[in-house]
């Protein structure tokens, strides 16, 4: 009888044993499964930031190549007027006309247009004679 005795303990000893273990594997289980789940949120979430600052540097780069073809089409349109304007006061100065507010005569060379306000000006102006601007 004391055999028996001293066996139960033993044997309930080791049936706590077991269910123990199982418990902790189970438990190890879930953490290694939260851990994998929070290593595949990182790298969705990192993935999701790339996505959004290639978009943004894309977006970007639309916009100063728009930025770039308006201003192109901008300065190809003010070509266009200037050389306009200088046909039609190399037209007039070859009549002797004044061409814009400055006098254009036969004799003197156009040189140009001032940058503030577009008025022709002859070779040796330092100055626009319209409206003031140091000429280059």
């Amino acid at each position: 009888m004391w055999g028996y005795r001293r066996r139960t303990p033993l044997l309930t000893t080791a049936v706590v044993a077991g269910v123990s273990s199982a418990a902790a594997k189970r438990q190890v289980n879930q953490m290694e499964q939260a851990a994998a789940q929070n290593q595949a949120i990182q790298r969705s979430e990192a993935q999701r930031q790339q996505d959004e600052a290639r978009h943004r540097e894309e977006r970007a780069a639309w916009e100063r190549e728009k930025a770039e073809q308006k201003a192109k089409e901008e300065r190809l349109a003010w070509e266009r007027e200037m050389e306009r304007r200088e046909d039609e006061r190399a037209r007039a100065g070859a009549a002797g006309i004044v061409a814009g507010s400055a006098a254009v005569h036969p004799g003197e060379k156009f040189a140009g247009y001032c940058p503030k306000c577009g008025n022709g000006f002859v070779h040796g102006a330092n100055f626009c004679v319209k409206c003031g601007n140091k000429l280059a």
